[in-house]
């Protein structure tokens, strides 16, 4: 028989099976509608719910009008009754727009199948203005009971129509949901829409008007008058490779929320002369530079930014050589204050407790595309995360900061949504856009630590100048002029102690005189006796009066002791600050500690076992090969984790005490042995000169120069990588130069980035992405070789990308010689 060809059918239910799969819930089905008004060029959409009218199919019905250009009869085969075609997706990739030069938003055909999701029957009316209605009416519960696609029944009239207007009607009967529309009433609604509709009048240019059981809803708008009352504003634009961030704060966001003498403290030291001494402070501070902080006029009291090229980001990705591009957006983000005391003040509504509420509603930075939001995480850039974590105290809050991201589905097509519409698919373009992102959050949670860190610097700095005191005072030296002071009163109240009691025994001795009555004359034995007691009066009166002078000049000085108290338990405060975030690295470090000794436990273990069967096998003949060499596999596996082990273990914290003596030359020719096989897999060579002497001796815990020299060739390899992974060069080089006392390190990638030059070997400053460095390597750096009277640091020569490079590292301390 000759062979017969077979075709495949689709069962009804399949589009009935995508309309609950792929369309999440009822407000998301209306979106998907309102933006088939959008694509249809339409100005505005108007949706109204009546959840208690009967309709043939069931109650309730929701209707979808707009004043779009209507459909043809080509247009509704193709864009309604054809699955999966979509005539959006061709003009787009054409580069088209509309007449109101929009790019349509859909391409997924998702717009009838929002249409399903809600009821149970849909009618379309629909009028190009050619004097023809067309109507479709669509029964979705025939695919259920139908068997296959092509035997669902459709609807379609056409007849003439005295309206010359554009527009299309959506008629959906018989509501699925009936009972949640019922619940979720006008106040739900208007929350579900505006966190789907941006509330932002500068991202859109269609209006949405809801109504539910004949009430008008007034979808939330965000407006200046709102906005007016944040503390922070930051305006974000991307476009051409560059991300710019500006930033501004008001002087309230400094204030002190908490504490009333801190409250009259900020009024008496800031707000008096509208920060402005405060200000000239800020500028003098080490970072400033990060920042490039600018008086402004107005409501706001600084202005402040950065600028990021995409080139610079942490890890950016690449397609086919060239960076992957998200295509220009920009943004604006909001951080209010939602303390009782601050939204009392605010006058947007009438009742505080509103306003926190729709701040709360609203919060999150969204992402809109054309007006509608693309449905990524709550918490997309981990505000959450970040704050919480000792290192972004000061960050933005996720509950407290309200923004927006704009994009374009013209120029922003390669930021593609997902099928279903929840967010975005992970590509290179989207990778580097969230990247962008969080280098924002990055930046905006460091410029305001530095704008509230550097109120209590300037706190300090007064406090210092009133009682004459360095700023830069240590907790010990605090201490020890605070003892100094507090240590004298044993010696003052014994000395008034005295006093008093001379004043005592010259009254007693007063009150024992007798016969003198003032106008008799006095005996020789009474005038005698009178002139010793005015004597004893006299001298007792005047070792009063200097006591009480010392007391009275030691009371002045407790009041400054009491400045210096203050000032001490600012640093204790700042200590705790430090211990905070510090305590997450300390527990890493045991837990390294502990883990090295587990893991010796184990190969020893596994090296015993493994030499056991190697000894069976060869003593019993064993014969086969594959079981043999896995064996000394095994062996050499171990062998090598034993070596990595002797090597970590001289720079956990239990054998670091130990000091021994010998030459730096030959401890970074091991280092370099050690990392041989890797850097030369990554194309990273490590070259070691020796300058000047033959010999370069130091004396110092072994494990603490591992730990130095490895943080910095390791912060070298990371940076290189990256480098080449971009192919700003060919090949990475790490040279180490001894110049006794001196070691310069250097390589030949781009360097320090000049923002970072002032406060590199300050914890948690990083160059890196979020997520990907603590920042704390230098940092250790630091102060292993300050507990060892070594320093590090940046040398001012400039390499040819005209950054700083060259690290210096001066082992005076430890030398030997």
């Amino acid at each position: 028989m000759p062979a017969k060809t077979e075709h495949f059918s689709i069962h009804a239910s399949v589009v009935f099976q995508l309309g609950e799969n792929l369309v999440t819930d009822a407000t998301q089905a209306l979106l998907e509608l309102v933006k088939n008004s959008y694509d249809a060029d339409a100005t505005f959409c108007k949706i109204s719910v009546d959840t208690s009218i009967a309709t043939p199919c069931g109650t309730g019905q929701v209707l979808v009008e707009d004043d779009g250009i209507g459909m043809t009869e080509e247009a509704i085969k193709r864009g309604w009754l054809t699955i999966s075609e979509s005539a959006k997706k061709e003009f787009k990739r054409k580069g088209k727009v509309t007449g109101r030069e929009r790019t349509p938003l859909g391409d997924k055909g998702l717009g009838r199948l929002g249409a399903q999701r809600l009821g149970s029957r849909l009618e379309i009316c629909t009028n190009t203005g050619d004097g023809v209605e067309r109507t479709v009416g669509i029964d979705w519960d025939d695919f259920v009971t139908s068997k296959l696609l092509e035997q669902v029944a459709v609807s379609y009239e056409v007849r003439e129509s005295g309206r010359k207007t554009q527009g299309t009607i959506l008629t959906i009967s018989g509501l699925r949901d009936l009972e949640l529309w019922k619940r979720s009433g006008k106040r739900d609604l208007a929350e579900s829409l505006s966190q789907v509709i941006s509330p932002y009048k500068q991202v859109k240019d269609f209006e949405v008007y809801p109504r539910i059981d004949g009430e008008e809803i007034d979808l939330f708008e965000i407006g200046t008058k709102l906005r007016n009352t944040a503390f922070l504003t930051y305006s974000l634009d991307f476009r051409e490779g560059l991300f710019s961030v500006r930033g501004k704060a008001k002087l309230e966001y400094v204030r002190p929320e908490k504490g009333k003498k801190e409250k009259v403290l900020f009024e008496d030291l800031v707000t008096k002369d509208d920060g402005r001494e405060f200000f000239a402070f800020l500028k003098k501070q080490k970072g400033e530079s990060a920042y490039s902080l600018e008086r402004t006029t107005g409501a706001w009291w600084v202005e402040f930014g950065r600028k990021l090229p995409l080139e610079d980001m942490d890890k950016v990705e690449t397609v086919s050589g060239k960076i992957a591009d998200p295509g220009p957006f920009a943004g604006e983000v909001d951080y209010y204050s939602l303390s009782p005391e601050t939204s009392a003040k605010q006058k947007v509504f009438t009742d505080s407790s509103q306003y926190r509420e729709m701040i709360q509603t609203l919060c999150g930075i969204r992402v809109y595309r054309d007006g509608f939001a693309v449905r990524v995480a709550p918490d997309w850039l981990q505000l959450g995360a970040q704050w919480t974590s000792a290192t972004s105290y000061y960050g933005l809050k996720p509950q407290n900061t309200m923004g927006y991201i704009s994009i374009s589905a013209r120029d922003n097509q390669c930021l593609e949504e997902k099928t279903d519409r929840e967010g975005f698919s992970e590509n290179a373009n989207y990778r580097n856009f969230r990247e962008l992102m969080l280098g924002f959050v990055k930046f905006a949670g460091d410029a305001q630590e530095f704008l509230r860190r550097g109120w209590n610097a300037f706190k300090s700095q007064k406090a210092a100048e009133a009682i004459d005191v360095k700023p830069d005072t240590t907790p010990e030296e605090l201490s020890a002029s605070l003892s100094s002071s507090l240590s004298r009163a044993p010696a003052y109240r014994l000395a008034l102690t005295r006093a008093t009691q001379k004043l005592a025994e010259a009254t007693t001795q007063a009150v024992s005189l007798k016969g003198f009555q003032g106008t008799e004359r006095l005996s020789q034995e009474d005038s005698d006796a009178f002139r010793k007691l005015v004597t004893v009066i006299d001298a007792a009166s005047a070792e009063a009066h200097e006591v009480i002078g010392e007391v009275s000049g030691y009371l002045q000085e407790l009041s400054k002791a009491e400045k210096l108290a203050e000032m001490l338990a600012e640093q204790v405060e700042q200590l705790k600050d430090q211990m905070r975030q510090m305590h997450e690295v300390i527990a890493l470090g045991l837990t390294a500690e502990s883990l090295s000794h587990e893991i010796k436990n184990i190969t020893s273990g596994l090296a015993d076992r493994n030499d056991q069967i190697l000894k069976y096998l060869r003593s019993s003949g064993g014969r086969d090969s594959r079981i043999i060499s896995y064996a000394e596999y095994v062996k050499s596996t171990v062998s090598s984790l034993k070596k990595e082990l002797s090597y970590l273990a001289p720079s956990l914290q239990y054998v670091r005490e130990s000091r021994e003596e010998f030459d730096l030359y030959d401890l970074l020719s091991e280092l370099m042995k050690h990392h041989l096989s890797r850097f030369s897999a990554e194309r990273i060579s490590l070259r070691i000169n020796r300058t000047g002497v033959d010999e370069f001796r130091v004396r110092v815990n072994r494990g603490k120069m591992i730990q130095i020299f490895d943080n910095i060739f390791l912060n070298s390899e990371y940076w290189l990588m990256e480098d080449m992974r971009l192919n700003r060069i060919a090949f990475g080089t790490i040279e180490v130069n001894l110049k006794a006392p001196l070691v310069l390190i250097s390589d030949n990638g781009r360097g320090v980035d000049e923002k970072l030059e002032e406060t590199l070997f300050e914890p948690f400053v990083s160059g890196k992405g979020k997520g990907k460095g603590r920042g704390l390597g230098l940092f250790i750096v630091q102060q292993l070789l300050l507990s060892e009277g070594a320093t590090v640091a940046l040398q001012e020569e400039r390499n040819k990308f005209d950054r700083r490079f060259v690290f210096e590292l001066n082992l005076r301390g430890m030398c030997i010689g």
